[in-house]
């Protein structure tokens, strides 16, 4: 009657109530749906200050959004709404710190859509932050075959490729990061220069 109504207000009122009282319920899903629009709106409005609490909530929303709709590889393969809430599951939970959680989410995406740069990308960020450091290479890897030497992104994917491979074999990782140096001596201008001569002197110092 809201939706009719055009009372958004009223609408996500009565959808939160329906997402706290009644899981499992028919009306479950629609109500998940409208919350989670909200969340998202609240979150992009705040821009890079959205409370950890929206975010939180934005994670559990998601979580029940996906583990409702499925994530199999085969509803993955052919349900974009699937797809959709289970990578929101994944980007919220990296933002939150729960990288074993983002990881798990990140993987399922990447098995079935191996060469999305997005996935991909969160997956090795995901990996990496969870201390799953072949993973995390394996995937970095990946990514710098398919971007441009030299752009922002491929820096980004450079710098994780040796602060991965330092975590198994710091002798390698210091050949690689010699080699990149002396191809790159700005190491990534402003964004990245820091952290590539901190990785650096750590490699320097064995």
């Amino acid at each position: 009657l809201a939706k009719l109504n055009k009372d958004d207000d009223a609408r996500r009122e009565h959808a939160g109530w329906i997402v706290k009282h009644a899981a499992g319920s028919r009306y479950e899903l629609p109500a998940l749906v409208t919350v989670a629009t909200a969340l998202e709106s609240q979150i992009k409005a705040a821009g890079g200050n959205a409370p950890k609490q929206l975010q939180s909530e934005a994670l559990d929303v998601y979580t029940r959004l996906s583990q409702a709709l499925g994530d199999t590889p085969e509803i993955l393969k052919t349900q974009k709404n699937a797809r959709i809430a289970l990578s929101k599951r994944a980007e919220y939970a990296q933002r939150l710190g729960q990288h074993d959680v983002a990881d798990a989410a990140s993987e399922k995406l990447l098995a079935v859509f191996p060469k999305d740069r997005k996935y991909l990308r969160r997956a090795a960020l995901a990996s990496f932050h969870a201390g799953r450091y072949e993973k995390s290479l394996e995937h970095w890897e990946t990514l710098l075959r398919g971007l441009p030497a030299g752009d922002d992104e491929w820096m980004e994917a450079k710098y994780h490729q040796i602060a991965a491979l330092a975590k198994s074999d710091k002798s390698t990782a210091s050949r690689v990061y010699k080699q990149f140096a002396l191809l790159y001596p700005e190491l990534g201008g402003d964004r990245w220069r820091g952290k590539c001569e901190a990785l650096g002197k750590q490699l320097a110092e064995g």
